[in-house]
């Protein structure tokens, strides 16, 4: 299947446009996207120092775990948007 149609479209919205011929916008973009997995990685890291039990010992799992879910989604959420 051929794919360069699909591609070529995306290539011509009015973002990615935008994108290409203002000289900041992609810098500024791809430093969001970087903060963004780095939240994402940040956020399980905690989680799996906790699982091993050198993080956060006096606290439980599920709270650890209820309180960075919503980061961990935003941030690949934003990821997606921005990547």
């Amino acid at each position: 299947m051929d794919f360069s149609p699909i591609f070529e479209w995306i290539e011509n919205l009015p973002f990615a446009t935008a994108i290409r011929e203002v000289g900041t916008w992609f810098p500024w973009i791809e430093s969001i996207h970087v903060l963004f997995v780095a939240t994402v990685v940040g956020t399980i890291w905690i989680v799996d120092l906790r699982l091993v039990g050198l993080a956060w010992t006096s606290r439980s799992i599920k709270a650890v775990t209820d309180e960075l879910l919503p980061f961990t989604w935003g941030a690949f959420i934003g990821a997606a948007i921005t990547g």
